[in-house]
C-alpha cells in the first residue's frame, strides 16, 4: 500500500497562481463611515476608493436607512500624464422599493459625454478637465493636499456642465463623536444666497472629507460628519 504525497511542483505551481491572482486583486485605499441627517431621517454612509484589477478606479458613495438607498459611482483612470479621467458615473435611488437610476458615459476618444435616465437622453461636447458629480469630491481633497485656495470644477451633473468652485474659509475645530478636530472650512461659491454649502476637510487626515452642511432654498438641511 503506497502513501499519497502532494506533488512538490503542483503545488508550487498553485501557490504561485495564487499569488498572481492576489496582485491583481481589487485593492481598497481607504472606506470612511458617516452619519448623516436629512429631513430629520439618520443615515448611514459609506464612502470608498477601490484600485480595480485592470488598473482603473472606483470611487462610490453609498448611503442607506430604513426607507431608503443611495448609490453613486464613480468609474474613472488615471492618464499617464496623471489626468483623472471619468469613465462612467452611475446613480441609482430606491425609496420604499421604488428604483431610479441615471447613467453617465464618458467617451474621450469621439469627445462626448451621453447622460441616459428613462426617456431623457442627453449628448454633450467633452473637453478637457470634465468630471463628475461624485469623481469631484475625491479630487477636491487631492487638491487642497496641494495647497490650493479656491479648487474648481467643471461638473457634467445630470446631463448639464455645472461650475463647482470652492473658498477658504479658514480652519476651524469641529467635533467628531465627541473629539476636537482641526479642519479646513470651504464654502461653495454660487449666486443663490438662499442655498448655502459648507465642507470641511481635515489636514491629519489626508484632507478626508469630514463634514458637511447643506441648505436649501426652502430651509431644507442635510448635515453629515466622519464616524471616529
Amino acid at each position: 500500500m503506497r502513501t499519497l504525497l502532494p506533488d512538490v511542483r503542483a503545488l508550487a505551481w498553485l501557490f504561485g497562481l495564487l499569488a498572481s491572482l492576489a496582485a491583481y486583486a481589487d485593492e481598497v485605499i481607504f472606506s470612511n463611515e458617516y452619519e448623516s441627517r436629512f429631513e430629520g431621517f439618520d443615515v448611514s454612509t459609506t464612502r470608498t476608493l477601490t484600485r480595480l484589477d485592470d488598473g482603473t478606479y472606483l470611487f462610490k458613495i453609498e448611503s442607506s436607512n430604513f426607507i431608503a438607498r443611495l448609490d453613486e459611482r464613480s468609474h474613472f483612470r488615471i492618464t499617464e500624464d496623471g489626468q483623472y479621467q471619468s469613465i462612467e458615473h452611475r446613480v441609482s435611488r430606491r425609496v420604499l422599493g421604488v428604483r431610479r437610476e441615471e447613467n453617465t458615459r464618458f467617451d474621450w476618444e469621439t469627445g462626448e459625454v451621453t447622460y441616459e435616465r428613462r426617456d431623457d437622453r442627453r449628448v454633450l461636447p467633452l473637453l478637457p478637465g470634465y468630471t463628475d458629480r461624485t469623481l469631484y469630491q475625491y479630487l477636491m481633497e487631492l487638491d487642497l493636499a496641494q495647497g490650493i485656495d479656491m479648487p474648481s470644477y467643471q461638473v457634467v451633473d445630470r446631463g448639464r456642465l455645472r461650475d463647482f468652485t470652492f473658498e477658504r474659509l479658514g480652519e476651524e475645530l469641529i467635533n467628531v463623536d465627541g473629539q476636537e478636530m482641526l479642519a479646513l472650512k470651504l464654502k461653495r461659491v454660487t449666486e443663490d444666497d438662499d442655498r448655502e454649502t459648507l465642507v470641511w476637510f481635515a489636514p491629519t487626515l489626508n484632507y478626508r472629507l469630514v463634514q458637511i452642511h447643506h441648505t436649501e432654498d426652502d430651509g431644507a438641511e442635510y448635515s453629515m460628519h466622519i464616524e471616529s
